[in-house]
């Protein structure tokens, strides 16, 4: 057992201190004994010894040394003694509590012979200085200290042996004897003045090894410590020393022996072991060793320096006298500098040879460098001493003498002054340390802190000395190698300065990762263990706390273990304190977690590393060796970066390789392993093949990357060879993931169209003849297509997993391969079965029951179905009882893994995703309903009235074709219904995404009323209701008092308290408001004074006395005047002016009396963090950005002053600026950027929470307090400041700005700006923290190379201050995408236990930041039963919407989808996710889960997304609150916008191959993967759909008019009399309903503001073309959603944030929409004219417009959107600038180098980028899409006059030749304009005059021969047109072809002309529409209306007519 007096001395080792029978505060080592790696990081003691108790201590510490902290001196006779400060032992007192009495004893440096005079001198010592000295005889002296001491034992332990007299002496066993007399005289001393049970004896270095021996013979119990200050030798050396067992039992009767380092312990444990058989082991976390029945205790304790000190000696004038003294002495030479003890040890000699070797080999430095060494007296004597000093002194004249008059070694052998020595240090470049041996040497400590000032220093430091692995910085060198110590020399002196400052911040200032980690894990055991506890017995930490975090930090761990059938490391071995072991675990996995850098999102990654690790602190802790090999285990780390080495930067460099695989996104996913292919190796138990330490050789590292190369290959280029395959899943590029990922949806969709179709197409058509036999027996061919369906489902699981079969285990595989059979042998069998039950077969059907005759005639089938649908019924029974299913899904027994088998793949994540009954029921309900109305209507609508017109077209016959038709025996007119129902089959899939939207409208908006929404919406609402404000208030956000019920918000009665503490609140409510220029003055003194009577003066008297804490009585009335402006007059009802203003009190009011939690005290609260990511966006506007003019002369500041008159005079009043004259430039600038969406903005918003935080504490504190509510000033003066203690406790905010460092560094004036601009954002926001990547060049290996950190920053001082600075293994940000990775370095540096992630487009309300507390409750664990949340989601205001008529849009469609959107994916549908911002995590859970976003290259690109989904994956739950809202800025500009969608649509696109989404939609319930679909990627399929509906229609209607069936059928007597077909048509325009997707949008308008206005805004939002924006985006998401799926090319498209006032010129919008919009609306136009021309003869016009209205709303938005939301888009004179630059632009040659914007043929190549890259499939499919445009010829030329209705091939051949002659034509022409249009002018212009007259001939023979007609050449046109782009498009899939062929120039001009006729198609009607002014007014009214609704005037900005009234700024 561990004894007493061991534990006590364990406490003091650790700084506690028992007093008074119980412990008191942890105090941390003296500061002597801080770590020497970070000499710059000391105790804070005055706050330490504010929390000691104020009780006298009977508790003493006595030191025990050789030598007294003493200087003695004896003058005429008379003694006098004085402190000595150089000594280490005097220092030790500062680390002990104040009132700890330090008695010292020990010998004098002076004799004292006399007994009367030592006892004079010890009696003067003891009352004077608290010493006891000891007094020894001269030649016990000596034999003592010259002779054993100095002779035996220090040679010894710095590993010198007794080879000879000379080499320190033999063994003497008199001296022995003496050593041993005198430790025993050293222990009467300390006899005489203990107390056993109360003193600690506290014994130091080598002379006093045997005390303990005496101590512990006379006092069995007493406390006693042993620290040695000298290297420990191996156990090879201390062998040697004859008394060697004598002197390590001696210090085995200590309770505590300490060393500086592992390795001297490591020593003295071996000797230990190998000398008296003990062995060592580990409890509570300590090395020990049982002896004699107690266990001494082992303990790490280097010795630091006492920066205080030296530190006050640098600011002594005495210094800088010297300083400058010693600069004037040295100027123009590079000093360095040694400081070493006259010492055999010290390596001084070795030093000047290696000066010596660096002047010889680097002759430069002759002259210019000295060597100033400075030699301390020698402790000891001797002839080892007299000789080595000999030495030194002959080489450093040999030195001086060989180089002349340089004295290149300056050597002072006399003593100086501290003052002096740090003079030296001051001025010395490097400071040189060759030491051979030596316990630790602080001379390298105190250089660094004396070279602050100068912020650089150097350090060459031998390897051999204790302090150098703490000197990460320091060159390291072995001084018995001269020549290489001379080199480092040389690299020191040439060392750059940026390089000498890195290696002395290293040094000074680095706090790495074990600092933050040890800060992060004490604040969170503070802020956990805090909460509820009584402050006044508040002594320890609660069990419960460090168990809490255990779970909640190793539960991933934990199941990880399980899943893997592995033992937990979590080990608490019997005996062991299980609190502190917890405690090391925890550390343990934060250490790895905040160095791990990219490899914190691969969670998995880091269990490994952590089981691995926490198997080597247990063994530490508690075992020797390793169980296998026997080997000791090593309790130290080499040097500081050893894990970051070792461990992470292998990981890393495996990420970074993959990675480069990636080529930049263009590569195929299937080429390369991804951060989750990584971190899945971790899923499989063969991830421990990989050994600890990681083998290099495991299968993991190899073949990640070849190291061979091509000879011609660059570095930069992906290497060939192997690779790894990917594991568990491959994310193949194709269409057939939404069936793979969603087959039961596809499934059920598919059924229920079979078997609508079957009994619509019944004689009766009712939905009741499926009761009849016939039919029913027909239906039942459902489970036949159910078993094709799988069997294609089974398929593409082989197909698509393939690439990953070599990670699968055997089971997976069998499992794929089974499930194939299964499925192939039901594809069989059902069939067969069927069969049987037909009568008469015929065909195939006849065939197949030929096989079967001998089974039952009636039965076979339906046992073939009751078997099929066994393994439904069981999964329908488990649906029905979730709990049941979530057990067995995450079981990890084997029994029940071998039955879940074949129902799930075996994968760590996607297991048990089940929710409770009563959410199972809402969603389930939801869909049961929704899924009803869609199939009754896609029955009676769609598919009953094709059935009709189906049966008469399937039964005509004799029709005849007007083209060559290759199947003319064709029956039934297949392709006539196909073409009919084509579209319908298309409306039937995608219109349940409509009904989605109705649904989510109903529901979303009946939960929003039972929420109370918008039970408050105006300021008159708000007066009727705000006498039950206050109590609301306190109700809801304020804590109650102890022994207070909680009030009723709905209570009438005012409580004095509750009106003091809500005017508190809204005092500080107002102020912000103020600040903000929301309100002026005028408006509340106005309000003021139309109050007068009675019952107004008893509110102004009852809201009197509030209590505003120290404020102004001016203040309190503006409070009065609020209240009574929306209590009171009717009139005031619209004041305030500004409408944001009013929203936001009327949603604070609102939101009061909505359901949240109820608020716990500030200190009870959750701690929380907030991060937000920055890049290059905007910080603050610069005077110059302000003032900058458009093209239109219009200005940022002209332009905010006409958007917000309200706040700009606001802004005027509160600056006392009447006249608008412009103020302070700085608070300008603030009032423009606060307006825009830029960094300031957020960080502004962001700090209202600690501003609500001390304003909480502040009303605390006054619940307490007098119940008037009055706080004297000196009390709330020093409240506040504990209140702003503990909202630093609370609240920390992060903002990652990733380039700050380069841009501090930058000479660009923007990066200057934003550095500045960040900069003066943390000297204004004390507690802003900014962290970023600092990239540094670095010598590593006389290499320089890039190292990275991760940097956190505070401002202080009018500069930025370094708090951290974590190394990290590589550049985070060229792993993934950048923005995942900016927010994942930064994540090490946030705390608390909840994150807010922000983007910086963010804002903030104060009133909204008082409700954090509330929300943060959501997260309590068990809160009314419910599961506890691992994401919040909150709801967003869009502050942006007042911009423009666009914004307006974009901001409307933003709310609706982050209220009732959000609102419905939460609750019921429970698949809400992580859609961006602001929403709180769960901290710890998701940093022990892949952190809060993925990062995956391309596959992430929406990465915020894949944080919900991982959540959900991993057993997370995701809510929405919506009583508490933060604002966000959106795209205002048309293009802003479109860039914005495109992103979208590419993640969308990316999303639909990952594996997230295959799992969710593969584990989810049904009617969850229904909700998952079509609130994802199902959306955006489902837009693609509705644009490929347009096109199956209009290419179904081509096919009808051009082959003549369309004219037959309409022509039929039976179909003509029946309308049939117009019916048909009729049926198939349902997908117009499409305008039912702003349901959504009406209903939360509605709910918000009401339905009045929301039927208002959506009437305007008509009027003002908001269905163009809106089907013009539509187009968007279709265009890059389904290119994305085909060929990839998905990148990050960066969005601008700033205002719109710019003119986008033809040639940006047509580079912009041309493939995405303009193309495919020129496409479809050509359909609808060719549609029109060639069937206008026998269809009605109406018919024609019923059918194509909204197609050619959707051409018309496609076309021309991009100029009708374009500011000046028909200005006539800005057209024709367009035209001019259109005109360059297309003329403009490419090449390396030039731009897109400056050349079409560069951005004809960069449109193409996507098809360079793409995959064979991809190729062949762009292909097959270009043959569509062949139809028009083939269609068009039997049409012709000229072809007189012949119907052979050969006239569509001949139109074949035509069209080549033409191209050969051009193509003549282009090679002879090339060839010979400049030498050979005149045979060019013979040559085209030819050409000309040939023409000429061909088309008169053509009109008179031939019969040719005008007409004939206009349907020409449109014929050969499409012809030709789809050679182009065809020629660009097979570009590689062309270009070995020689075409693809030609193929470059077709598609110049094609561009020229594309660009005069849209172009001219502008054009047209610009000759009229009248069009331009009409699209600025049109654009801004909603300006113009606020009186503003848009129009006169945009023509730049400035108000006169209004003053040019001043510049």
């Amino acid at each position: 057992m561990i004894s007493r007096s061991y534990t006590n001395l364990l406490d003091l080792a650790s700084g506690n201190f028992p007093v008074m029978g119980r412990e008191r505060s942890r105090r941390l080592l003296p500061r002597v004994m801080t770590v020497p790696g970070n000499v710059s990081e000391f105790d804070d003691d005055d706050q330490a010894s504010s929390d000691n108790p104020s009780s006298v201590s009977s508790d003493r510490m006595i030191i025990v040394a050789n030598r007294l902290p003493l200087k003695a001196e004896r003058l005429n006779g008379t003694w006098s003694f004085a402190w000595d400060q150089d000594s280490l032992y005097l220092q030790l007192k500062d680390g002990f509590p104040e009132d700890m009495e330090v008695l010292y004893v020990g010998s004098l440096s002076v004799d004292v012979v006399d007994s009367h005079e030592q006892e004079h001198v010890a009696q003067i010592l003891l009352e004077k200085f608290k010493c006891v000295p000891a007094f020894f005889p001269p030649d016990l002296q000596s034999k003592f200290y010259h002779g054993f001491c100095k002779r035996q034992l220090w040679p010894l332990f710095h590993y010198m042996l007794p080879f000879s007299p000379a080499n320190g002496g033999r063994f003497d066993r008199s001296m022995w004897e003496a050593y041993v007399a005198a430790n025993k005289l050293f222990f009467q001393k300390v006899v005489e003045v203990i107390n056993p049970d109360d003193d600690f004896v506290w014994i130091h270095d080598y002379h006093l090894m045997v005390l303990p021996t005496f101590l512990r013979r006379r006092f069995n119990r007493i406390r006693m410590g042993f620290f040695l200050h000298s290297p420990f030798p191996s156990s090879e050396v201390y062998r040697s020393l004859p008394v060697r067992e004598e002197i390590l039992k001696a210090l085995l009767n200590s309770d505590l022996i300490g060393f500086h380092t592992f390795d001297y312990a490591r020593h003295f444990l071996t000797c230990c072991s190998r000398m008296l058989g003990l062995e060592y082991q580990s409890k509570r976390g300590y090395i020990g060793l049982e002896y004699y029945g107690r266990t001494v205790g082992i303990k790490i304790m280097p010795v630091g320096i006492d920066m205080g000190r030296i530190q006050s000696v640098m600011r002594d004038s005495e210094e800088e006298g010297k300083v400058m003294e010693l600069e004037r002495r040295y100027q123009g030479k590079t000093v360095l500098l040694g400081i070493d003890d006259m010492d055999i040890f010290k390596g001084i000699n070795l030093k000047l040879l290696a000066m010596e070797q660096m002047l010889k080999q680097h002759s430069t430095w002759r002259g210019k460098a000295v060597l100033v060494q400075i030699v301390n007296p020698a402790r000891g004597k001797g002839i080892d001493i007299e000789k080595t000093r000999g030495e030194i002194e002959e080489t450093c004249r040999r030195i001086n003498q060989e180089f002349g008059y340089h004295q290149p070694i300056v050597y002072i052998d006399t003593p100086i002054s501290i003052a002096e020595i740090n003079a030296y240090y001051h001025i010395a470049e490097c400071v040189v340390v060759t030491a051979v041996r030596d316990g630790m040497n602080l001379t390298p400590y105190e250089y660094i802190v004396c070279r602050h000032g100068a912020k650089k220093s150097v350090l060459v430091a031998s390897e051999f000395i204790g302090c150098s692995p703490s000197l990460s910085g320091a060159i390291r060198v072995n001084p018995w190698n001269v020549e290489a110590t001379g080199e480092a020399l040389n690299e020191a002196l040439s060392m750059s300065d940026g390089e000498k400052r890195l290696r002395h911040e290293k040094h000074y200032r680095y706090r790495g990762n074990v600092a933050n980690q040890r800060e992060h894990l004490i604040l969170l055991l503070a802020n956990v263990d805090v909460r509820k506890r009584d402050l006044e017995n508040y002594d320890e930490l609660k069990p419960s706390t460090v168990r809490k975090l255990m779970d909640k930090y190793f539960k991933n761990y934990r199941s990880w273990c399980k899943y893997l059938r592995c033992e937990s490391f979590l080990r608490f071995p019997p005996g062991c304190n299980e609190q502190q072991l917890s405690l090391v675990y925890i550390g343990l996995y934060l250490l790895i977690w905040g160095e791990a850098s990219n490899i914190r999102f691969m969670p998995e990654c880091l269990c490994y590393i952590f089981h691995k690790m926490a198997e080597e602190v247990h063994g530490i802790l508690f075992s020797n060796v390793y169980p296998v090999t026997g080997d000791t285990y090593e309790a130290g780390a080499p040097d500081d970066e050893a894990f970051l080495r070792n461990v992470i930067t292998p990981i890393y460099q495996v990420l970074r390789k993959e990675v480069r695989r990636n080529k930049m996104g263009k590569a195929s996913h299937s080429k390369w392993r991804n951060y989750d292919d990584l971190n899945e190796y971790f899923w499989d138990k063969r991830c421990f093949r990989l050994g600890w330490p990681m083998k290099p050789e495991a299968d993991f590292f190899i073949h990640s990357d070849e190291i061979a190369q091509h000879p011609n290959e660059r570095r930069d280029q992906v290497p060939h060879g192997k690779r790894k395959p990917k594991t568990n899943f491959v994310e193949a590029r194709t269409f057939w993931n939404l069936y793979r990922s969603f087959d039961r949806m596809w499934m059920f969709l598919v059924l229920s169209l079979q078997t609508m179709m079957i009994v619509a197409w019944s004689p009766s058509g009712s939905i009741l003849a499926i009761f009849e036999e016939d039919v029913f027996l027909n239906v039942l061919t459902i489970f036949i297509t159910s078993a094709f369906l799988n069997l294609l489902q089974a398929t593409l699981d082989i197909i698509l997993s393939f690439g990953a079969w070599k990670s699968l285990k055997f089971s997976q595989i069998l499992r794929f391969i089974t499930k194939f059979l299964m499925a192939a042998m039901w594809a069989i069998i059902l069939p067969i079965a069927y069969s049987k039950s037909v009568q008469n077969p015929t065909g195939l059907v006849k065939f197949f029951s030929s096989w079967v005759q001998s089974w039952p005639h009636q039965t076979l089938y339906n046992y073939a179905i009751a078997l099929y649908v066994l393994p439904n019924i069981l999964a329908a029974v488990f649906f029905l009882l979730p709990p049941l299913r979530r057990i067995m899904e995450r079981s990890n027994m084997r029994i029940v893994t071998l039955i879940m088998w074949w129902a799930q793949p075996k994968l760590y994540v996607g297991r048990g995703m089940h929710e409770e009954m009563f959410a199972l029921f809402k969603y389930t309900f939801f869909w049961v309903m929704l899924l009803l109305s869609k199939l009754a209507f896609s029955f009676y609508v769609e598919i009953l009235p094709l059935v009709k017109p189906t049966k008469l077209i399937w039964d005509m016959s004799g029709v005849n074709y007007q083209w060559h038709e290759f199947f003319p025996n064709a029956t039934h007119n297949i392709g006539v219904i196909i073409s009919i129902w084509g579209p319908i089959v298309l409306v039937y899939f995608m219109d349940t995404q409509i009904w989605y939207a109705i649904f989510s409208t109903i529901f979303g908006g009946i939960y929003g009323a039972f929420s109370h929404l918008g039970e408050i919406r105006t300021l008159g609402m708000l007066r009727s209701r705000f006498r039950f404000v206050p109590s609301a208030f306190c109700s809801k956000l304020t804590p109650s008092p102890p022994g207070r019920a909680k009030r009723k918000h709905l209570d009438e009665q005012v409580d004095e308290n509750d009106i003091a503490r809500f005017s508190q609140m809204w005092n500080k409510f107002i102020y912000t408001m103020r600040d903000e220029d929301l309100i002026s003055d005028r408006i509340l003194e106005r309000a003021h004074h139309q109050s007068g009577d009675i019952e107004n003066e008893k509110k102004e008297q009852r809201f009197e006395k509030i209590n505003l804490g120290g404020q102004n009585d001016s203040w309190r009335e503006k409070v009065v005047r609020l209240l009574l402006l929306v209590t009171v007059k009717e009139s005031a009802i619209n004041i305030p002016q500004s409408l944001e203003a009013r929203r936001r009190m009327t949603f604070f009011a609102n939101s009061l009396f909505m359901n949240m939690p109820d608020a716990p005290r500030v200190r009870d609260m959750l701690s929380f963090s907030v991060l937000t990511p920055y890049y290059k966006e905007d910080v603050l506007y610069s005077e110059e950005e302000l003032n900058k003019e458009n093209e239109d002369g219009i200005s940022i500041l002209f332009y905010l002053q006409r958007i917000y008159p309200e706040e700009w005079s606001n802004f005027s009043e509160r600056l006392n600026d009447p006249k608008r004259i412009f103020p302070e430039t700085d608070q300008l600038r603030e009032w423009v950027s606060y307006r825009g969406q830029t960094l300031s903005r957020t960080v502004r918003g962001m700090m209202y929470y600690r501003m609500a935080l001390e304003l909480q504490c502040f009303q605390e504190y006054t619940e307490y307090a007098a119940h008037s509510g009055y706080l004297p000033s000196a009390s709330y003066d020093e409240f506040m400041n504990r209140a702003r203690a503990l909202a630093d406790l609370k609240f920390t905010y992060v903002v990652s700005c990733q380039v700050y460092g380069n841009q501090k560094k930058s000479s660009d004036g923007r990066d200057r700006s934003c550095y500045n601009n960040i900069l003066q954002l943390m000297l204004k926001y004390p507690s802003l923290r900014v962290a970023y990547i600092d990239e540094r060049e670095e010598t590593i290996n006389k290499k320089s190379q890039k190292v990275f950190y991760s940097v956190l920053l505070k401002g202080c001082n009018k500069l930025d201050e370094e708090i951290y600075r974590i190394k990290l293994p590589g550049n985070p940000t060229e792993i993934g995408e950048g923005k995942p990775e900016n927010q994942n370095h930064a994540i090490i540096f946030t705390r608390g236990e909840a994150l807010q992630t922000i983007d910086m487009n963010q804002d903030n309300y104060f009133e909204e930041t008082f409700k954090m507390r509330n929300v943060l409750q959501e997260f309590d664990e068990g809160r009314r039963g419910k599961r506890n949340p691992t994401i919040l989601g909150l709801r967003e205001h869009i502050f942006t919407g007042s911009v423009s008529s666009l914004a307006w849009f974009m901001s409307n469609q933003e709310t609706s989808f982050v209220t009732i959107g959000q609102r419905v994916l939460a609750n019921p549908l429970r698949v809400r996710f992580h859609y961006g911002h602001p929403d709180i995590f769960d901290r710890i859970f998701h940093i022990t889960r892949g952190g809060i976003s993925k990062a995956s290259k391309i596959i992430n690109l929406s990465e915020d997304i894949f944080a919900g989904y991982n959540s959900t994956l991993r057993g997370g739950y995701i809510t929405h609150h919506e009583y508490i809202q933060a604002g966000k800025g959106r795209d205002v500009g048309m293009n802003q916008v479109s860039v914005f969608e495109a992103k979208v649509a590419n993640g969308n696109g990316e999303q639909t191959l990952s594996r997230d989404v295959y799992r969710l939609g593969r584990r989810f319930d049904f009617y969850r993967m229904l909700s998952f679909y079509f609130t994802t990627v199902g959306f955006y399929f489902s837009s693609m759909i509705t644009v490929l509906t347009v096109y199956v229609f209009l290419y179904g209607r081509l096919y009808l008019v051009l082959s003549g069936l369309e004219k037959e059928i309409l022509q039929s007597a039976t179909v003509h009399q029946s309308k049939a077909l117009e019916e048909a048509l009729a049926a198939q325009s349902v997908f117009q309903l499409g305008f039912l997707m702003v349901l959504p949008m009406v209903m939360e308008i509605g709910l918000e503001k009401g339905f009045r206005k929301a039927l208002g805004d959506f009437i305007i939002m008509q009027l003002q073309l908001a269905s163009v924006f809106f089907t013009f985006q539509l187009g968007t998401k279709a265009h890059y959603f389904g290119r994305t799926i085909l060929h990839g090319g998905s990148k990050y498209r960066a969005t601008g944030r700033g205002f719109v006032v710019f003119h986008a010129k033809f040639a940006d919008n047509y580079r912009l929409y041309s493939r995405s919009h303009f193309v495919k609306g020129l496409e479809l136009v050509m359909l609808l004219i060719v549609y029109q021309v060639y069937g206008n003869s026998y269809r009605s016009s109406s018919l024609y417009i019923y059918i194509t209205f909204s197609m050619w709303f959707l051409v018309t938005s496609w076309l021309f959107a991009p100029f009708i939301f374009n500011p000046s888009g028909f200005e006539w004179q800005k057209t024709v600038d367009d035209w001019t630059d259109w005109k360059r632009w297309m003329g403009n040659r490419g090449g390396i180098g030039i731009v897109v914007e400056k050349s079409w043929e560069s951005w004809w190549e960069s449109e193409q980028e996507h098809l360079k890259h793409t995959n064979l499939r991809g190729r062949v499919l762009e292909i097959l899409l270009a043959l569509r445009f062949l139809l028009y010829q083939y269609g068009i030329v039997y049409h012709l006059n000229v072809a007189h209705r012949d119907t052979t091939i050969l006239v569509y051949g001949l139109s074949w030749g035509v069209l080549l002659a033409v191209l050969l034509v051009l193509k003549m022409v282009s090679m002879g304009r090339r060839k010979f249009g400049t030498d050979f002018q005149v045979m060019f212009r013979i040559l085209k005059a030819l050409l000309f007259l040939g023409f000429l001939s061909v088309m008169t023979v053509l009109f008179v021969v031939c019969g040719l007609t005008i007409a004939d050449v206009c349907a020409s046109f449109l014929a050969f047109l499409p012809t030709g782009w789809a050679i182009l498009l065809i020629g660009q899939a097979l570009r590689g072809v062309l270009k070995g062929l020689g075409f693809w120039d030609s193929i470059k001009e077709l598609g110049r002309a094609y561009e020229y006729i594309m660009g005069l198609s849209i172009f001219t009607p502008i054009a047209v529409l610009s000759w009229f002014p009248f069009v331009s007014e009409f699209q600025t009214r049109l654009l801004f209306n909603q300006a113009f609704s606020r009186g503003l005037q848009i129009s006169m900005i945009l023509a730049g007519k400035k108000d006169k009234e209004t003053p040019a700024p001043s510049k």
